[in-house]
């Protein structure tokens, strides 16, 4: 027996365990303008819900995912736990990895701006009954060599009104 026959059952759904895992990733990969905020439920790092309901984008994600590594053990006659490890890491760290690695290398205009949370930090303060009083310093870097020019604004989720 060769070296390949001892590990796979079935090379072919292998090969197509990694063709339905790297759709995930492609799925899974964190747009930089789509941020939830108000989601409780993360699994590897894709939102489930969020303001507006369910995320259908990620659970089908999820269920490329979890077929991707039922194949895998399927396919496998070695090494079928030690390969769902290493893939349930790789489905929790790839696609935030290549979102930074593509934002600092090749991203131009506003996709190119990363946002530092733990660095900046917002004052309201409340003037009169209706008014409010906002200071607000944001941690913004620019990877690209360019100028890059973009707009702010505030969103209440209370409110279907957007102040700029």
């Amino acid at each position: 027996m060769k070296g390949s026959e001892i590990i796979f059952k079935n090379k072919k759904q292998f090969h197509i365990t990694l063709v339905i895992f790297t759709i995930y990733v492609v799925l899974s990969f964190p747009f930089f303008h789509e941020n939830f905020p108000e989601s409780n439920v993360f699994i590897f790092n894709i939102a489930i819900n969020s303001w507006d309901g369910l995320n259908y984008l990620g659970i089908i994600a999820l269920i490329l995912l979890f077929t991707s590594l039922t194949l895998a053990v399927k396919s496998l006659n070695q090494f079928k736990k030690r390969t769902v490890l290493i893939g349930i890491l790789l489905a929790t760290f790839i696609p935030q990895y290549l979102a930074d690695a593509y934002q600092k290398t090749l991203a131009t205009g506003v996709y190119a701006i990363s946002y530092k949370q733990e660095f900046s930090e917002c004052d309201i303060r409340k003037n009169g009954d209706i008014t409010l009083v906002a200071e607000c310093n944001f941690m913004l870097t620019n990877h690209s060599n360019s100028d890059v020019e973009l707009l702010l604004s505030f969103i209440d989720k209370y409110n279907d009104e957007e102040l700029t």
